[in-house]
């Protein structure tokens, strides 16, 4: 499941947020998710939201090319 996102500046974004960063012209570079499978499945990232400063906590980043 998507939890946040990234733009093409590397500026993290949760959920909530990413729609008006879209809509302002923002470029979406990267997908962070929390559904990675594997021998670390209790390892967590946590990065905050570039505008609310809220916590987003993701186990994988997808990039969009």
């Amino acid at each position: 499941m998507n939890v946040g996102y990234v733009d093409d500046s590397d500026r993290f974004f949760c959920t909530s947020c990413w729609s008006a960063e879209a809509n302002a012209g923002h470029r979406l570079a990267k997908v962070l998710d929390d559904e990675e499978e594997g021998p670390d499945d209790n390892f967590w990232i946590v990065d905050d939201c570039a505008k609310c400063r809220r916590r987003i906590k993701y186990k994988d980043v997808r990039l969009l090319t």
